[in-house]
């Protein structure tokens, strides 16, 4: 059982209240909205280069299997005549 020292009174001026909203909205609210779009973002970013890397290494490869193609046909073309 605790025993009564003293009491606090906090009044709290306009200014004060004011200050303790915005504190309250920015890390409760706002903070985390930034988060979570800048993590979308980076994610959306992620996707958007793997795709395109993707489509460039396919690219290279439907390339390269052309020449190939181009290369044998012109040693058959060599061969017979």
């Amino acid at each position: 059982n605790g025993t009564l020292v003293g009491d606090v009174q906090f009044s709290l001026s306009g200014s004060d209240a004011q200050a303790l909203v915005t504190f309250i909205v920015f890390f409760g609210v706002g903070l985390p909205l930034i988060c979570m779009i800048t993590s979308i973002m980076h994610f959306n970013k992620y996707r958007r280069v793997r795709r395109i890397c993707r489509e460039t290494r396919l690219q290279m490869q439907r390339d390269l299997l052309e020449m190939e193609m181009l290369s044998r046909e012109e040693e058959d073309e060599d061969e017979e005549g």
